[in-house]
């Protein structure tokens, strides 16, 4: 259609302009979908990411207020209310379509919603990945395939923080069996996923803790903890506790499942001493 036929249906009120180059008809009432897909034609090369891609993907029941494209190369866009544009490298792996629409997978719309979500309201990202998982729309493998291949961009720290806290009132697999061990044993008094503040003002979150005997027991499941990095956070957070009076016991997730009768005798042995 040339310029002149475009105006005139706008003008003539047939049409409304949703954004530049993008028309709707004016006797069509405005949907999330129809937001959405606006700007997915407006932008022409962007993927859908975020808690918009989540919604797509029927993982959550609300669209949002402003929808997130991911681009890898430069776009010379305005900005536009209603859509935000970021520029940011994805792994291939993780860019798929959806019902027409150019998508991330499920398992990376799973994390990147939830790190969005855990900003707005603590808990709430847990609860997306705890529920995706549940309905088995992801599973623990798929997402933590996508963590690994886009390590190192917007949000993964946050997102492995988030997916060690997945589940129960423990924060990991790992945690809720050692949770189990302990409770079969008739070992009670401690708290799970409890924040203490040490004498330096510093706040902590402990895997297992028995509080008033000032005794923790920190959990390391290998695929979040087997990193340079996390390997240094841990040290961290141990000297700490260390020299705020606290004893600490650090067990892998080989002693919890080869060795539980191990686990609960060292358990045990701590609480007879201190």
């Amino acid at each position: 259609m040339s310029l002149r036929q475009i105006e005139f249906r706008v003008e003539s009120g047939d049409w409304i302009r949703a954004l530049p180059g993008v028309y709707r008809l004016a006797t069509v009432p405005p949907t999330p979908e129809q937001s959405m897909r606006v700007c997915a034609l407006w932008l022409d090369n962007g993927v859908l990411t975020g808690v918009g891609a989540a919604w797509w993907w029927e993982l959550e029941a609300d669209p949002p207020q402003r929808w997130e494209f991911q681009v890898t190369n430069a776009t010379r866009r305005t900005i536009q209310d209603g859509v935000q544009v970021l520029r940011r490298w994805i792994d291939p792996a993780d860019v798929t379509t959806y019902r027409g629409v150019p998508i991330v997978s499920k398992p990376l719309a799973t994390l990147r919603a939830a790190v969005t979500l855990e900003r707005g309201r603590r808990g709430h990202g847990v609860r997306l990945i705890d529920r995706s998982k549940q309905t088995k729309a992801v599973t623990e493998e798929e997402l933590e395939l996508a963590f690994r291949r886009n390590r190192g961009t917007w949000g993964t720290t946050a997102m492995r923080r988030l997916l060690e806290r997945t589940g129960d009132s423990a924060h990991s697999n790992l945690e809720r069996l050692g949770v189990k061990l302990l409770k079969e044993a008739g070992i009670t008094g401690f708290a799970v996923n409890c924040w203490v503040r040490l004498a330096t003002g510093r706040r902590l979150e402990l895997d297992i803790a028995f509080k008033d005997r000032k005794i923790v027991i920190e959990l390391d499941g290998f695929r979040y903890h087997s990193s340079a990095e996390s390997r240094a956070i841990d040290l961290d957070r141990q000297n700490a506790l260390i020299q705020d009076g606290w004893t600490v016991l650090r067990y892998g997730s080989d002693v919890l499942n080869d060795e539980p009768d191990r686990f609960i005798a060292e358990v045990l042995a701590v609480l007879c001493q201190v």
